[in-house]
Order: structure tokens, then sequence, then C-alpha cells
């Protein structure tokens, strides 16, 4: 590793010195030197790409001590031009005469570039003024104006093919690190693909040219940030090209047609509006691709499902920080398959790829599942959503962790639709599912992500009127029992079991928040996971028999064995939730103040306060204490929206009401301390 600039400085001023040695362009030397140099020009070569390649090894070595020789190795002007006595790489992959040194010159513009974007973001469009001073952000601009205008002359007049192909390989880098939403040169790039030049790349005899060519398309349409005009092109000079992408899809070269998906897949992730017109040609191109033998073929129809029908607002999972329900979902985002196209999706693409023999494209599979939006789910017929869920159910003991990972996020976002909420047998695998994920599983993401789900279930079940006709006590106290399995793990797998406590402190009645919580007497069915769970307490004659390991609530019994005596399910609830909101980790605290708020708000906690008033005054204490003082200012807020449940019912809690007021005063007064 290179210690620190000055030396990145010499390396890169010596190495400048032998870009072109040997060649025409190289400053003259004496006339016996000269004779030298033209006597063996393999070593010429050898010398330029050994040079080359040294400052490409050295940026691998250490990339952020190169950034401020970026003004040393490319150009900021005239990256057309010789400029023998002040060479940059652009120089060397334009003019060196060898095709190594060329390819080995790319090779190191594209290290270079590599993971660059954020240090690229401080480029500005501005001309240089005629000052001497020059800014570094507006000559940062005009490098990379000058990277694009040297990467298409270098790509124009480039003959070797395998120097072609990795001029095309660092166009794509370039063009995915580029911010061109404060640049003008997006218009430049879309020229570049109408233009005859980029057409006869893509009909490149070279089947590598012909993949790159179309990487460099998907690279576009991958840009985060869009380009500017891209929409506009795409619905006018790019809709031809567009329309050739679908030809690439059957090629007989594996590479070039998972090089066409992975362009859809860009497409219809950053422009689903102009890519939803490509659908109807490309879903009959996607299933006879599900039968392809290469593996990087069918993930990529995974990729374009996937991605065509990801809902963007709920991408990522929601680790704790509050509820994950219907009410996220962006319509217009999912509006753009219909019913029939999604029953068209699951029936003959989904039930499909399941029974692929690699993990990662059953698993993708399961990713698919979860962006069903809930409008169009709630319009599936009950025999078209028994088919994936016996599928979700038979896969929660799939071999493969990531496939059980995978399975746990299409539970944990299912449980929101009617049609799984309001089926207690559907709601009875699903809890049994994250109960057996949660005692028996080794690996902890799959763990999070069951403790996910199982929150998740709870905050449904909550929302849609928990102890209504649909569901006995049983099901609080198993859910109860799986939500407290967790509550030992790390910060991750610990905020959902407090988010599940919470949700179920809020359904339970008051008998059942009164009895002694003992998993023996809750769960006597619960030792073993081959009987369904049927909410009733008995197994279930009529349904196969679940497979996986044994579920043991041992961590459980064993902690209430070695207690005196029971305590009662509102001592358990309420003695954890405080314990959260006194944790280190942020997620914990945020997640055990909501918990809180929804167990104060239980009309059966508000009429048992007389005989619980040290549990509830200790809660209390905590969230007064949070409101005061925590460092996190969500956490704060989030405490104040608990203690709000007391507004509603302070004639409960009359000792405490001092408590919340002396908090809420100081919290206003020092609400700028944080």
């Amino acid at each position: 590793v290179l210690p620190d600039e000055g030396s990145t400085s010499m390396l890169v001023t010596a190495t400048r010195r032998l870009l072109f040695y040997g060649t025409a362009l190289a400053p003259r030397a004496p006339d016996s030197e000269s004779k030298r140099i033209a006597a063996d020009k393999r070593i010429d070569v050898e010398v330029r790409t050994q040079a080359v390649q040294m400052i490409a090894s050295a940026v691998r070595s250490n990339h952020k001590a190169f950034i401020s020789q970026w003004v040393h190795l490319l150009p900021d002007h005239g990256a057309t031009q010789p400029r023998p006595f002040t060479p940059t790489l652009f120089t060397v992959l334009l003019f060196d005469p060898s095709p190594r040194v060329r390819s080995a010159a790319h090779y190191t513009v594209s290290v270079l570039l590599e993971d660059s974007r954020p240090y690229l973001q401080q480029a500005d469009d501005r001309q240089p003024g005629v000052s001497s001073f020059t800014a570094y952000s507006v000559r940062l601009g005009c490098m990379m104006k000058e990277m694009h205008t040297g990467m298409f002359a270098a790509l124009k007049q480039e003959t070797a093919s395998h120097v072609l192909a990795m001029g095309l390989k660092t166009l794509s880098t370039l063009v995915l690190n580029t911010p061109y939403f404060k640049l003008s040169i997006g218009k430049t790039l879309l020229e570049f693909f109408s233009s005859a030049d980029y057409n006869e790349l893509l009909k490149n005899k070279d089947r590598t040219v012909r993949t790159q060519s179309l990487a460099v398309l998907a690279a576009c349409f991958a840009v985060p940030k869009k380009i500017p005009g891209m929409v506009e092109w795409l619905l006018g000079p790019g809709q031809e090209l567009c329309s050739k992408m679908g030809l690439y899809l059957a090629d007989p070269h594996h590479g070039i047609r998972a090089e066409a998906l992975r362009a859809h897949a860009s497409l219809g992730l950053n422009y689903r509006a102009v890519a939803s017109r490509l659908w109807p040609a490309l879903q009959q191109a996607l299933k006879a691709m599900l039968m392809d033998k290469d593996v990087h073929v069918r993930q990529g129809v995974l990729q374009v499902v996937q991605n065509y029908t990801q809902n963007r607002n709920a991408d990522s999972l929601d680790w704790g920080w509050g509820e994950m329900g219907a009410a996220q979902e962006a319509e217009d985002d999912c509006a753009v398959m219909t019913l029939e196209q999604w029953r068209d999706i699951v029936q003959n693409i989904l039930i499909h790829s399941l029974q692929d023999t690699l993990h990662s494209t059953r698993a993708a599979s399961f990713i698919c599942y979860s962006n069903i939006p809930t409008h169009i789910f709630d319009q599936f017929t009950p025999q078209e959503i028994r088919t994936p869920m016996a599928a979700l159910i038979k896969h929660a003991g799939d071999e493969a962790p990531i496939v059980r990972s995978a399975v746990c996020r299409v539970m944990g976002g299912w449980v929101y639709h009617r049609a799984i909420r309001e089926n207690p047998r559907y709601v009875a695998d699903i809890m049994q599912c994250c109960a057996r994920l949660l005692s028996a599983e080794d690996t902890m993401h799959v763990k999070v992500r069951a403790s996910w789900a199982l929150a998740n279930l709870c905050d449904a079940l909550r929302l849609s009127g928990f102890t209504g006709i649909f569901y006995p006590d049983a099901v609080i106290a198993y859910l109860l029992c799986t939500a407290l399995l967790p509550i030992n793990d790390n910060h991750k797998a610990k905020c959902n079991a407090v988010r599940a406590l919470g949700n179920l402190g809020n359904c339970a009645r008051a008998e059942h928040l009164l009895q002694p919580f003992d998993p023996k007497a809750l769960m006597p069915h619960s030792a073993d996971c081959s009987a369904p769970f049927n909410l009733t307490g008995s197994p279930s004659p009529d349904k196969p028999p679940l497979s996986g390991k044994r579920i043991s609530f041992a961590s459980l019994t064993a902690h209430m064995d070695s207690a005196e005596s029971p305590h009662s399910t509102a001592h358990i609830i309420l003695t954890e939730l405080t314990h959260a909101v006194r944790d280190g980790n942020v997620k914990v605290r945020w997640n055990g103040c909501y918990g809180l708020g929804n167990v104060l708000q239980n009309p059966a906690i508000q009429e048992l306060a007389p005989k619980m008033e040290p549990l509830i005054t200790e809660a209390l204490h905590a969230l007064a204490h949070a409101l005061q003082h925590d460092d996190n200012f969500k956490v704060r807020i989030q405490a104040g929206t608990a203690l709000m449940a007391l507004s509603n019912a302070a004639k409960c809690f009359p000792t405490v009401l001092p408590i919340v007021w002396g908090a809420v005063l100081n919290a206003l007064q020092n609400v700028h301390i944080v």
C-alpha cells in the first residue's frame, strides 16, 4: 500500500515518462538511443505496457491516494490530440501503435473510475474562466467531458477486437460513475447510441464486442439518477434500438442473451413507463428462456421480472423503524402490471422457476412473489393463492439459507394481504414457519428475516382486528412465545421481536394478560412442528405435516422453571418493552417506544392499571427518560408519541401523570439538545 500522496506523485511522474517509450510521439532522444529503440520494438512495447500496468496496480492498492493524480493521468482538454510532452492515459489508448498497450490503458482508466461516483459528484458543468485559476470542480467537469469525447473517438478508430471489447467495458464504467444530472454530456452519450458507429458495434463479428456493446446500453439504463433527456430519447430515436434488444434474447451465445436481459432489467427498473410497452413481447421470450441451460440466463429472466414488478417504496426491508403495510405501496409503480399479466407471470414463470436446481434462482423467484401489490393479490382466486402458499410453506424448510430468507421476506409482505391475514389456515402456517425458523435456525440473517415476518404478522393482525371472530386467545399465546425467541439475539432480530410484543400487547384481553405465562401450558403442541397448528391447540388431520426441524422452546421453559412462580403475560410484555427502551441500540429503543405506545392504548391495560401500577410506572419512567435525554431525535419523537396514549385515558393513570407532565415540559425546554 502506498504510504502517502507524495509517493503517488513520484510514481506518476516516473511512469508518465515511459508512456511513449520507443514511439514516434516520444521526445527526441540521442542518435545512439534512437538506434537502440528502433532495434527492439518488442522491448519498447513491454516497457510501455509495464508502465501502464504499474499505474493500475498502484491504484488498486490505494485508490484514494490517486485521486489527486487524476489531473496528471486524465485529460481536461484536448483529449483527442497527441500531446507528446504532456501524456495522459487517453493519449496512450488513442495513439499508441500497440494493441497490447492500448488495452492496458483502457484497463487502467477503468480501474481509476471504479467506485469513484462519490468523488465525481462534485464535478461542475461551468466552463473554465480566462483567469489563471480554475476551480477543481470545474476542472473535474472538463475531465468528464473530455473522457467521453476520447472514448467515443477511441471506439470509432479501434480495429483490434479485444481492445474494442476492453474499451466498451471502460465506457460502461465511465457511464455508471458519471453524474449526468449535473453535466451537459448526457446528450452526447445518447447521440452515440443513435449513431451508425454504435450500430456497427452491435453487428461486430466478435461476440465479445457485441456483448460489451449491450453492457454499455445496460449501464446507461442503470444510472441511478436518470440521464436528462433519456425518456424523450426512448420515446423517439431510441425506440428502434429498444426493439432490437428483443432480437438478442434469441442469440445463440449465452453471454449476449444474458447481457440483453440485463439491459431489459435496467430499463424496467428506472424507466418503467417506457418499458411497459415492451412487456407483452418480452414476456413471451422470458417463458422460452426459463429452460435455458445457462444459469446466468435463467437468473436474468427473474431479474427482469423483479425489476418490472418492483415496488420501490418497499424494496428495502424494514428492520423495525415502523410499520410496513399496504399503505406504503406506490400504485403508480405497480399499475404497469395488470391482473392478467400477473396471473401469467405467476403461473408460467414463477411456478416453474421454483423447481430450478440452483438455490439462488429459487430465492429470486420468491423475491418476485413479494412484489405482488395488494390490489392485485386481493383479486386472485382461492386456488391461485393456494398454489404459491403451498410452495411457500414447502420451501420454508429449504436446504439453502438464501431460499429460507427469501421465503421469510414473502411471508412478511403477504401477511398484509386480506386473503392471507383473514385466513386462519394461512396464519397458522406462517406462525409455525416463523416459530421453527426462530427456534432451530443456525443462520442469523434467516432468523432476522423470520423475526421481521413475525412482527409484520402481528402488526397486520392488530390492524385488522386481532381478537375478532377469526382467532382465539391461543393465537396470541403462540405468537407471544414465538416473539420471545429472538429477544436475546442481535439488535436486528431483537427490534423485530420488540415490535411484535408491542402489537400483541395491544390486542390481548384482560383475562389473557393476567394468566401466568407458561410456554408448556400455553403451547402444548409446540414441541413438534410436524403437527400443524390449527388455532385450536390440536393437530390438523386433513393437512400433511410440515417438513423441518423440531421446534424447541428450551430457553423459555428453562427461564420459567428457574423462577419461583410464573409471571403474568402482562408482566412479561411490559418488562421486555421497558428493557428495550433502555437498550443501547437505537432501533431497539425506537421499537420499544413504539411497542409501549401500542400496549398503553389497549383498553384492557387501562382497566388493569391499578393492579399493574409498578410495571406501568417503570415503563412510563423509561419513556419519560427517552423523551428528555435520548441522543436520537427519532427515538424522542416516538417516546412522545407513545406518551400520547395517556391523553385519552388519563383517569386510568392518575398517579403517573405528574411524571409525564414533567417529562414533556422538560423535553420542550431541551429539545435543541440532541
